[in-house]
Protein backbone atom coordinates (compact mmCIF):
# COMPACT_ATOMS: atom_id res chain seq x y z
CA UNK A 1 0.00 0.00 0.00
CA UNK A 2 2.79 2.38 0.86
CA UNK A 3 4.49 1.63 -2.43
CA UNK A 4 1.28 2.54 -4.33
CA UNK A 5 0.96 5.82 -2.41
CA UNK A 6 4.52 6.78 -3.25
CA UNK A 7 3.88 5.95 -6.89
CA UNK A 8 0.84 8.22 -6.98
CA UNK A 9 2.78 11.02 -5.27
CA UNK A 10 5.59 10.70 -7.80
CA UNK A 11 3.10 10.82 -10.65
CA UNK A 12 1.47 13.94 -9.21
CA UNK A 13 4.83 15.67 -8.90
CA UNK A 14 5.61 14.81 -12.53
CA UNK A 15 2.31 16.28 -13.74
CA UNK A 16 2.95 19.45 -11.77
CA UNK A 17 6.35 19.83 -13.38
CA UNK A 18 4.88 19.44 -16.84
CA UNK A 19 1.80 21.56 -16.15
CA UNK A 20 1.10 25.28 -16.44
CA UNK A 21 2.02 27.98 -13.97
CA UNK A 22 0.24 31.32 -13.69
CA UNK A 23 2.59 34.19 -12.93
CA UNK A 24 2.68 37.97 -13.13
CA UNK A 25 5.53 39.49 -15.12
CA UNK A 26 5.58 43.25 -15.00
CA UNK A 27 1.97 44.39 -15.04
CA UNK A 28 0.61 41.44 -17.05
CA UNK A 29 -0.40 37.93 -16.05
CA UNK A 30 0.78 34.92 -18.07
CA UNK A 31 0.26 31.20 -18.11
CA UNK A 32 3.63 29.51 -18.59
CA UNK A 33 4.01 25.98 -19.93
CA UNK A 34 7.24 24.33 -18.84
CA UNK A 35 6.93 21.34 -21.18
CA UNK A 36 7.53 23.40 -24.33
CA UNK A 37 8.39 26.81 -22.81
CA UNK A 38 5.45 28.65 -24.29
CA UNK A 39 3.11 31.21 -22.76
CA UNK A 40 -0.25 32.86 -23.26
CA UNK A 41 -1.31 36.28 -22.03
CA UNK A 42 -4.07 36.19 -19.44
CA UNK A 43 -6.62 38.63 -18.20
CA UNK A 44 -6.24 40.08 -14.68
CA UNK A 45 -6.08 37.58 -11.81
CA UNK A 46 -6.82 37.64 -8.07
CA UNK A 47 -9.43 40.39 -8.27
CA UNK A 48 -6.95 42.71 -10.00
CA UNK A 49 -7.84 44.93 -12.96
CA UNK A 50 -6.12 46.24 -16.06
CA UNK A 51 -8.34 49.30 -16.08
CA UNK A 52 -5.45 51.78 -15.79
CA UNK A 53 -3.48 50.52 -18.80
CA UNK A 54 -3.04 53.28 -21.42
CA UNK A 55 -0.27 51.75 -23.54
CA UNK A 56 -0.19 47.97 -23.81
CA UNK A 57 2.90 46.13 -25.05
CA UNK A 58 2.37 42.46 -25.87
CA UNK A 59 5.80 40.81 -26.17
CA UNK A 60 6.89 37.99 -28.42
CA UNK A 61 8.56 36.28 -25.45
CA UNK A 62 8.94 36.61 -21.69
CA UNK A 63 11.55 35.47 -19.15
CA UNK A 64 10.81 33.85 -15.82
CA UNK A 65 13.28 32.15 -13.49
CA UNK A 66 16.01 32.46 -16.12
CA UNK A 67 13.86 30.71 -18.71
CA UNK A 68 12.53 32.17 -21.96
CA UNK A 69 8.92 31.48 -22.97
CA UNK A 70 7.53 32.16 -26.48
CA UNK A 71 4.20 34.00 -26.28
CA UNK A 72 1.68 32.23 -28.51
CA UNK A 73 -1.60 34.03 -27.94
CA UNK A 74 -3.78 36.25 -25.77
CA UNK A 75 -6.73 35.02 -23.75
CA UNK A 76 -10.13 36.10 -25.05
CA UNK A 77 -11.48 39.30 -23.46
CA UNK A 78 -8.18 39.72 -21.60
CA UNK A 79 -8.16 43.51 -22.09
CA UNK A 80 -11.81 44.17 -22.79
CA UNK A 81 -12.26 46.28 -19.67
CA UNK A 82 -9.26 48.55 -20.27
CA UNK A 83 -11.34 51.72 -20.35
CA UNK A 84 -8.27 53.97 -20.71
CA UNK A 85 -6.50 51.89 -23.36
CA UNK A 86 -5.19 54.11 -26.17
CA UNK A 87 -2.24 52.29 -27.79
CA UNK A 88 -1.36 48.65 -28.40
CA UNK A 89 2.06 47.38 -29.50
CA UNK A 90 1.51 43.81 -30.69
CA UNK A 91 4.74 41.78 -31.02
CA UNK A 92 3.31 38.25 -30.98
CA UNK A 93 4.76 36.75 -34.16
CA UNK A 94 2.18 34.15 -35.06
CA UNK A 95 -0.87 34.07 -32.81
CA UNK A 96 -2.11 30.48 -32.65
CA UNK A 97 -5.53 31.10 -31.13
CA UNK A 98 -8.74 31.23 -33.16
CA UNK A 99 -10.87 34.19 -32.09
CA UNK A 100 -14.54 34.90 -32.69
CA UNK A 101 -16.90 37.85 -32.36
CA UNK A 102 -17.04 37.96 -28.56
CA UNK A 103 -13.75 36.22 -27.76
CA UNK A 104 -11.02 38.48 -29.13
CA UNK A 105 -8.51 40.10 -26.74
CA UNK A 106 -10.22 43.51 -26.68
CA UNK A 107 -13.83 42.37 -26.58
CA UNK A 108 -16.15 44.42 -24.41
CA UNK A 109 -19.90 44.44 -24.83
CA UNK A 110 -19.93 48.17 -24.10
CA UNK A 111 -16.87 48.85 -26.32
CA UNK A 112 -13.47 50.29 -25.44
CA UNK A 113 -13.87 54.00 -26.03
CA UNK A 114 -10.22 55.15 -26.30
CA UNK A 115 -8.42 52.48 -28.40
CA UNK A 116 -6.99 54.64 -31.23
CA UNK A 117 -3.67 53.15 -32.33
CA UNK A 118 -2.17 49.72 -32.90
CA UNK A 119 1.30 48.85 -34.17
CA UNK A 120 2.33 45.35 -35.10
CA UNK A 121 6.05 44.96 -34.49
CA UNK A 122 8.70 43.86 -36.98
CA UNK A 123 8.78 40.09 -37.04
CA UNK A 124 5.02 39.65 -36.75
CA UNK A 125 3.89 37.21 -39.45
CA UNK A 126 0.15 36.87 -38.84
CA UNK A 127 -2.48 39.38 -37.80
CA UNK A 128 -5.06 37.22 -36.02
CA UNK A 129 -8.77 37.14 -36.74
CA UNK A 130 -11.04 39.63 -34.97
CA UNK A 131 -8.05 41.29 -33.25
CA UNK A 132 -9.44 44.79 -33.82
CA UNK A 133 -13.04 43.78 -34.47
CA UNK A 134 -15.51 46.65 -33.94
CA UNK A 135 -12.85 48.99 -32.52
CA UNK A 136 -14.76 51.98 -33.78
CA UNK A 137 -12.28 54.51 -32.35
CA UNK A 138 -9.23 52.97 -34.04
CA UNK A 139 -7.65 55.60 -36.27
CA UNK A 140 -4.30 54.11 -37.23
CA UNK A 141 -2.81 50.64 -37.72
CA UNK A 142 0.83 50.02 -38.65
CA UNK A 143 1.57 46.73 -40.37
CA UNK A 144 5.25 45.74 -40.81
CA UNK A 145 6.93 44.26 -43.86
CA UNK A 146 7.11 40.82 -42.21
CA UNK A 147 3.34 40.24 -42.19
CA UNK A 148 2.19 37.71 -44.78
CA UNK A 149 -1.36 37.03 -43.57
CA UNK A 150 -4.26 39.15 -42.33
CA UNK A 151 -6.93 36.85 -40.94
CA UNK A 152 -10.69 37.22 -41.21
CA UNK A 153 -12.46 40.20 -39.63
CA UNK A 154 -9.14 41.55 -38.33
CA UNK A 155 -10.25 45.18 -38.80
CA UNK A 156 -13.97 44.66 -39.32
CA UNK A 157 -16.04 47.79 -38.59
CA UNK A 158 -13.04 49.94 -37.68
CA UNK A 159 -15.07 52.87 -38.91
CA UNK A 160 -12.45 55.56 -38.19
CA UNK A 161 -9.55 53.77 -39.87
CA UNK A 162 -8.85 56.17 -42.74
CA UNK A 163 -5.76 54.60 -44.30
CA UNK A 164 -3.76 51.39 -44.26
CA UNK A 165 -0.49 50.42 -45.92
CA UNK A 166 -0.31 46.76 -46.82
CA UNK A 167 3.13 45.11 -46.78
CA UNK A 168 4.86 44.04 -49.99
CA UNK A 169 5.03 40.40 -48.90
CA UNK A 170 1.33 39.98 -48.08
CA UNK A 171 -0.02 36.76 -49.61
CA UNK A 172 -3.27 36.19 -47.71
CA UNK A 173 -6.05 38.62 -46.79
CA UNK A 174 -9.11 36.76 -45.62
CA UNK A 175 -12.88 37.18 -45.30
CA UNK A 176 -14.04 40.66 -44.26
CA UNK A 177 -10.55 41.69 -43.18
CA UNK A 178 -11.47 45.36 -43.73
CA UNK A 179 -15.24 45.04 -43.99
CA UNK A 180 -17.17 48.22 -43.20
CA UNK A 181 -14.07 50.36 -42.66
CA UNK A 182 -16.16 53.27 -43.84
CA UNK A 183 -13.37 55.89 -43.82
CA UNK A 184 -10.92 54.01 -46.07
CA UNK A 185 -10.60 55.94 -49.35
CA UNK A 186 -7.84 54.07 -51.24
CA UNK A 187 -5.98 50.76 -51.06
CA UNK A 188 -2.71 49.80 -52.76
CA UNK A 189 -2.65 46.03 -53.12
CA UNK A 190 0.85 44.46 -53.03
CA UNK A 191 2.01 42.47 -56.05
CA UNK A 192 2.43 39.42 -53.82
CA UNK A 193 -1.34 39.20 -53.28
CA UNK A 194 -2.96 36.89 -55.83
CA UNK A 195 -6.47 36.36 -54.43
CA UNK A 196 -9.08 38.85 -53.24
CA UNK A 197 -11.15 36.83 -50.78
CA UNK A 198 -14.86 37.11 -49.97
CA UNK A 199 -16.19 40.36 -48.45
CA UNK A 200 -12.67 41.77 -47.92
CA UNK A 201 -13.73 45.40 -48.51
CA UNK A 202 -17.51 45.04 -48.26
CA UNK A 203 -19.19 48.19 -46.99
CA UNK A 204 -16.12 50.44 -47.37
CA UNK A 205 -18.39 53.23 -48.51
CA UNK A 206 -15.58 55.80 -48.96
CA UNK A 207 -13.29 53.51 -50.97
CA UNK A 208 -12.90 55.25 -54.33
CA UNK A 209 -9.77 53.73 -55.86
CA UNK A 210 -8.41 50.20 -55.97
CA UNK A 211 -5.65 48.92 -58.24
CA UNK A 212 -6.20 45.31 -59.23
CA UNK A 213 -2.74 44.52 -60.56
CA UNK A 214 -1.75 41.89 -63.12
CA UNK A 215 -1.21 38.65 -61.24
CA UNK A 216 -4.48 38.64 -59.32
CA UNK A 217 -6.29 35.42 -60.20
CA UNK A 218 -9.64 35.65 -58.39
CA UNK A 219 -12.05 38.14 -56.84
CA UNK A 220 -14.25 36.86 -54.04
CA UNK A 221 -17.95 37.09 -53.33
CA UNK A 222 -19.14 40.64 -52.58
CA UNK A 223 -15.49 41.64 -52.18
CA UNK A 224 -16.20 45.28 -53.11
CA UNK A 225 -19.93 45.46 -52.45
CA UNK A 226 -21.21 48.93 -51.44
CA UNK A 227 -17.94 50.74 -52.15
CA UNK A 228 -17.50 54.11 -53.88
CA UNK A 229 -15.22 52.86 -56.66
CA UNK A 230 -15.61 54.95 -59.82
CA UNK A 231 -13.45 52.96 -62.26
CA UNK A 232 -12.17 49.39 -62.18
CA UNK A 233 -9.84 47.33 -64.37
CA UNK A 234 -10.12 43.56 -64.28
CA UNK A 235 -6.61 42.17 -64.99
CA UNK A 236 -5.94 39.65 -67.72
CA UNK A 237 -4.82 37.11 -65.10
CA UNK A 238 -8.22 36.89 -63.38
CA UNK A 239 -9.87 33.52 -63.98
CA UNK A 240 -12.84 33.74 -61.61
CA UNK A 241 -15.06 36.45 -60.18
CA UNK A 242 -17.44 35.28 -57.48
CA UNK A 243 -21.04 36.31 -56.94
CA UNK A 244 -21.87 40.01 -56.82
CA UNK A 245 -18.22 41.04 -56.44
CA UNK A 246 -19.05 44.70 -57.17
CA UNK A 247 -22.68 44.73 -56.12
CA UNK A 248 -24.29 48.11 -55.57
CA UNK A 249 -21.21 50.14 -56.52
CA UNK A 250 -23.48 53.01 -57.51
CA UNK A 251 -20.63 55.41 -58.32
CA UNK A 252 -18.97 52.98 -60.73
CA UNK A 253 -18.81 54.74 -64.10
CA UNK A 254 -16.39 52.73 -66.27
CA UNK A 255 -15.08 49.17 -66.38
CA UNK A 256 -12.09 47.79 -68.29
CA UNK A 257 -12.30 44.00 -68.63
CA UNK A 258 -8.98 42.38 -69.61
CA UNK A 259 -9.66 38.90 -68.21
CA UNK A 260 -8.74 36.57 -71.06
CA UNK A 261 -11.09 33.81 -69.97
CA UNK A 262 -12.92 34.14 -66.66
CA UNK A 263 -15.96 32.64 -64.99
CA UNK A 264 -18.47 34.50 -62.84
CA UNK A 265 -21.95 34.23 -61.36
CA UNK A 266 -24.81 33.28 -63.67
CA UNK A 267 -27.88 33.14 -61.43
CA UNK A 268 -30.21 35.94 -60.40
CA UNK A 269 -28.50 38.64 -58.32
CA UNK A 270 -25.08 37.03 -58.68
CA UNK A 271 -23.51 38.71 -61.71
CA UNK A 272 -20.39 40.80 -60.96
CA UNK A 273 -21.94 44.25 -61.41
CA UNK A 274 -25.34 43.61 -59.89
CA UNK A 275 -27.13 46.89 -59.06
CA UNK A 276 -24.35 49.00 -60.62
CA UNK A 277 -26.89 51.26 -62.28
CA UNK A 278 -24.53 54.05 -63.40
CA UNK A 279 -21.90 52.25 -65.49
CA UNK A 280 -21.70 54.21 -68.75
CA UNK A 281 -18.55 52.78 -70.34
CA UNK A 282 -17.36 49.18 -70.65
CA UNK A 283 -14.12 48.13 -72.39
CA UNK A 284 -12.98 44.67 -73.46
CA UNK A 285 -9.25 44.28 -74.01
CA UNK A 286 -7.61 42.99 -77.17
CA UNK A 287 -6.82 39.56 -75.72
CA UNK A 288 -10.25 38.77 -74.24
CA UNK A 289 -11.21 35.39 -75.67
CA UNK A 290 -14.53 34.78 -73.90
CA UNK A 291 -17.04 36.94 -72.06
CA UNK A 292 -19.06 35.28 -69.28
CA UNK A 293 -22.82 35.29 -69.49
CA UNK A 294 -24.37 38.28 -67.67
CA UNK A 295 -21.11 40.27 -67.49
CA UNK A 296 -22.97 43.45 -68.48
CA UNK A 297 -26.40 42.19 -67.48
CA UNK A 298 -28.82 45.00 -66.57
CA UNK A 299 -26.26 47.81 -67.01
CA UNK A 300 -29.08 50.01 -68.26
CA UNK A 301 -27.02 53.24 -68.23
CA UNK A 302 -24.41 51.82 -70.61
CA UNK A 303 -23.68 54.28 -73.43
CA UNK A 304 -20.34 53.12 -74.86
CA UNK A 305 -18.80 49.69 -75.33
CA UNK A 306 -15.21 49.33 -76.54
CA UNK A 307 -14.02 45.99 -77.87
CA UNK A 308 -10.40 45.72 -79.00
CA UNK A 309 -10.52 42.08 -80.03
CA UNK A 310 -9.88 41.53 -83.75
CA UNK A 311 -12.44 38.72 -83.84
CA UNK A 312 -15.82 39.30 -82.17
CA UNK A 313 -16.26 36.95 -79.23
CA UNK A 314 -19.14 34.49 -79.44
CA UNK A 315 -21.43 35.61 -76.63
CA UNK A 316 -24.77 34.80 -75.09
CA UNK A 317 -27.57 37.35 -75.46
CA UNK A 318 -27.61 37.71 -71.66
CA UNK A 319 -24.19 39.39 -71.69
CA UNK A 320 -25.97 42.65 -72.61
CA UNK A 321 -29.46 41.78 -71.40
CA UNK A 322 -31.44 44.97 -70.63
CA UNK A 323 -28.78 47.17 -72.27
CA UNK A 324 -30.37 49.46 -74.85
CA UNK A 325 -28.08 48.37 -77.68
CA UNK A 326 -30.06 50.36 -80.22
CA UNK A 327 -28.81 53.51 -78.47
CA UNK A 328 -25.40 52.33 -77.29
CA UNK A 329 -22.26 52.94 -79.36
CA UNK A 330 -19.92 50.04 -80.03
CA UNK A 331 -16.32 50.93 -80.87
CA UNK A 332 -14.26 48.23 -82.58
CA UNK A 333 -10.97 48.00 -84.55
CA UNK A 334 -11.76 49.78 -87.78
CA UNK A 335 -10.22 47.17 -90.03
CA UNK A 336 -12.54 44.51 -88.52
CA UNK A 337 -15.74 46.52 -88.32
CA UNK A 338 -17.46 44.36 -90.94
CA UNK A 339 -17.01 41.28 -88.73
CA UNK A 340 -18.84 42.96 -85.85
CA UNK A 341 -21.60 44.19 -88.15
CA UNK A 342 -22.55 40.57 -88.90
CA UNK A 343 -21.78 38.88 -85.53
CA UNK A 344 -24.64 37.78 -83.29
CA UNK A 345 -25.47 40.24 -80.48
CA UNK A 346 -22.67 42.65 -81.50
CA UNK A 347 -24.54 43.57 -84.68
CA UNK A 348 -27.44 44.88 -82.57
CA UNK A 349 -25.45 47.88 -81.35
CA UNK A 350 -26.15 51.20 -83.01
CA UNK A 351 -23.99 52.80 -84.12
CA UNK A 352 -20.91 50.62 -84.61
CA UNK A 353 -17.86 52.85 -85.08
CA UNK A 354 -14.39 51.80 -86.17
CA UNK A 355 -11.41 52.98 -84.16
CA UNK A 356 -7.74 52.98 -84.98
CA UNK A 357 -5.47 51.72 -82.22
CA UNK A 358 -1.76 52.26 -81.76
CA UNK A 359 -1.51 55.79 -83.20
CA UNK A 360 1.69 57.43 -81.87
CA UNK A 361 2.42 61.13 -81.69
CA UNK A 362 5.14 62.93 -79.72
CA UNK A 363 6.06 59.64 -78.02
CA UNK A 364 2.60 59.47 -76.49
CA UNK A 365 -0.02 56.86 -77.30
CA UNK A 366 -2.95 58.64 -78.93
CA UNK A 367 -5.63 56.18 -80.08
CA UNK A 368 -8.09 57.96 -82.30
CA UNK A 369 -11.09 57.27 -80.09
CA UNK A 370 -9.45 57.72 -76.74
CA UNK A 371 -6.19 58.77 -75.18
CA UNK A 372 -4.61 56.94 -72.28
CA UNK A 373 -1.85 59.07 -70.82
CA UNK A 374 -1.57 58.50 -67.06
CA UNK A 375 -4.37 55.93 -66.94
CA UNK A 376 -6.85 58.73 -67.54
CA UNK A 377 -9.37 58.48 -70.34
CA UNK A 378 -9.61 61.27 -72.90
CA UNK A 379 -12.26 60.93 -75.57
CA UNK A 380 -12.05 62.51 -78.99
CA UNK A 381 -15.09 64.03 -80.61
CA UNK A 382 -15.77 61.46 -83.30
CA UNK A 383 -17.80 63.93 -85.34
CA UNK A 384 -14.74 66.10 -85.90
CA UNK A 385 -12.30 63.27 -86.59
CA UNK A 386 -11.98 61.56 -89.94
CA UNK A 387 -10.44 58.12 -89.52
CA UNK A 388 -9.18 56.26 -92.60
CA UNK A 389 -9.87 52.62 -93.20
CA UNK A 390 -6.61 50.71 -93.66
CA UNK A 391 -6.53 48.72 -96.93
CA UNK A 392 -6.82 44.98 -96.55
CA UNK A 393 -3.96 43.28 -98.37
CA UNK A 394 -3.93 39.54 -98.87
CA UNK A 395 -1.14 37.82 -96.97
CA UNK A 396 -0.68 40.70 -94.52
CA UNK A 397 -2.27 41.80 -91.23
CA UNK A 398 -2.78 45.46 -90.44
CA UNK A 399 -1.15 46.34 -87.09
CA UNK A 400 -1.54 50.05 -86.46
CA UNK A 401 -1.39 53.57 -87.75
CA UNK A 402 1.75 55.61 -87.10
CA UNK A 403 2.29 59.35 -87.47
CA UNK A 404 4.49 60.28 -90.40
CA UNK A 405 4.31 64.01 -89.79
CA UNK A 406 1.90 66.75 -88.75
CA UNK A 407 0.29 67.86 -85.52
CA UNK A 408 -3.06 67.69 -83.80
CA UNK A 409 -3.99 71.23 -84.78
CA UNK A 410 -3.29 71.08 -88.51
CA UNK A 411 -3.83 67.41 -89.15
CA UNK A 412 -1.73 64.25 -88.99
CA UNK A 413 -0.27 62.36 -91.93
CA UNK A 414 -0.44 58.65 -91.21
CA UNK A 415 1.32 55.57 -92.45
CA UNK A 416 -0.12 52.08 -92.15
CA UNK A 417 1.96 49.31 -90.54
CA UNK A 418 1.49 45.65 -91.51
CA UNK A 419 3.00 42.29 -90.70
CA UNK A 420 3.28 39.39 -93.13
CA UNK A 421 1.55 36.07 -92.51
CA UNK A 422 4.71 34.32 -93.73
CA UNK A 423 7.45 36.91 -93.14
CA UNK A 424 10.34 34.72 -94.33
CA UNK A 425 8.71 34.20 -97.71
CA UNK A 426 7.85 37.83 -98.44
CA UNK A 427 10.10 40.18 -100.47
CA UNK A 428 11.51 43.46 -99.21
CA UNK A 429 9.08 45.33 -101.46
CA UNK A 430 5.64 43.90 -102.13
CA UNK A 431 3.26 45.29 -104.74
CA UNK A 432 -0.42 44.73 -104.09
CA UNK A 433 -1.76 42.87 -107.15
CA UNK A 434 -5.21 44.33 -106.51
CA UNK A 435 -3.84 47.89 -106.54
CA UNK A 436 -0.36 48.36 -107.98
CA UNK A 437 -0.21 51.87 -106.50
CA UNK A 438 0.04 50.27 -103.09
CA UNK A 439 3.49 49.01 -102.15
CA UNK A 440 4.57 47.46 -98.86
CA UNK A 441 8.19 48.19 -97.98
CA UNK A 442 9.85 46.13 -95.28
CA UNK A 443 11.21 48.03 -92.28
CA UNK A 444 12.68 45.57 -89.83
CA UNK A 445 10.00 43.05 -88.91
CA UNK A 446 7.08 45.05 -90.28
CA UNK A 447 5.94 46.51 -93.60
CA UNK A 448 5.02 50.15 -94.22
CA UNK A 449 2.42 51.02 -96.85
CA UNK A 450 3.56 53.42 -99.59
CA UNK A 451 0.53 54.66 -101.47
CA UNK A 452 -0.47 57.44 -103.84
CA UNK A 453 -3.26 58.19 -101.39
CA UNK A 454 -2.61 60.40 -98.37
CA UNK A 455 -4.10 59.20 -95.09
CA UNK A 456 -4.91 62.13 -92.81
CA UNK A 457 -7.00 62.64 -89.72
CA UNK A 458 -8.12 65.96 -88.33
CA UNK A 459 -9.98 67.05 -85.23
CA UNK A 460 -9.53 67.95 -81.61
CA UNK A 461 -9.32 66.12 -78.31
CA UNK A 462 -12.09 66.62 -75.82
CA UNK A 463 -12.03 65.17 -72.31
Amino acid sequence: MRKLTLGIMALMMSVACLGAETVKIGDIWYKLYSDDYTAIVLGPQNSETYADIVTLVLPDSVFYNDRGYAVLSVEGDAFGKCSKLDTVIWNIRNCTRTYYTNEHPFYNSTRITQFRYIRFGEGVITIPEYVCYDQYQLEKAIIPSTVTTIRRNAFYECSKLAEIQLPDGLTGMYTSAFGYCTQLTAIQLPLSLKKINDYVFIGCTSLKTIDLHEGITSIGEEAFKNTAITTITIPSTVTSISDAAFQNCTKLDSVVWNAVSATCGYATNTWPFYQCKNVRSFTFGENVKSIPTMTCYELSALQKVYNYAFTPQTINANVFKYVDKANCTLYVPIEYIDLYQTADVWKEFNPIIGMSVGLHFDEQAVPVTYLKSDSSLYHMDLQTWQVPVAPRIQGFNFLKWEVQKGDLADGILLRAVYEADQPTEMPAIYTNPANPAQKLIREGKVYILRDEKTYTIQGQIVK
